[in-house]
């Protein structure tokens, strides 16, 4: 079962993870859809979904290597554990126009939303949300 999450300054969860491979794709579609001059570099995509996890993906659950070329895998996730801490993904996060503000100038744009919807559908859904398990965090430790 699903814990309730303690949320505090955030919308839908304790934390918003993302892929390296899935940002790297994005970037791929935005380059060819846009252009190199308008398509932000990987790491202004970063910002602009504002993750708290940005993940790259190397090992499989049982330690063999791996190397994962699918974007969007992280949907398929139930859970995630990184050092001690597990984590339960608790959906995806749906996309506005936030994302659509360069984080350094201000500037708004339709991109990346209309790339997402064209490739996502119409929730646009980028990123997985993660509930920290405090209970099995607290057991490893003590």
């Amino acid at each position: 079962p699903v814990q309730k999450a303690t949320l505090s300054l955030s919308n839908e969860a304790q934390y918003l993870m993302i892929t390296q491979t899935s940002i790297k794709y994005i970037h791929e579609l935005l380059l060819q859809r846009i252009g190199e001059l308008s398509t932000p570099s990987q790491e202004d995509l970063v910002a602009r979904f504002r993750p708290n996890l940005l993940v790259g993906v190397d090992k499989h659950h049982d330690g063999t290597t791996c190397t994962y070329s699918t974007p969007f895998l992280e949907d398929e996730w139930k859970i995630i554990k990184i050092g001690n801490a597990t984590f339960q993904v608790v959906g995806g996060c749906s996309r506005c126009q936030m994302i659509c503000v360069d984080q350094k100038s201000g500037i708004r744009s339709s991109e990346p939303l209309q790339t997402l919807l064209a490739v996502r559908g119409s929730k646009a859904k980028f990123g997985i949300y993660l509930l920290l398990d405090d209970q099995q965090l607290l057991r490893t430790e003590s």
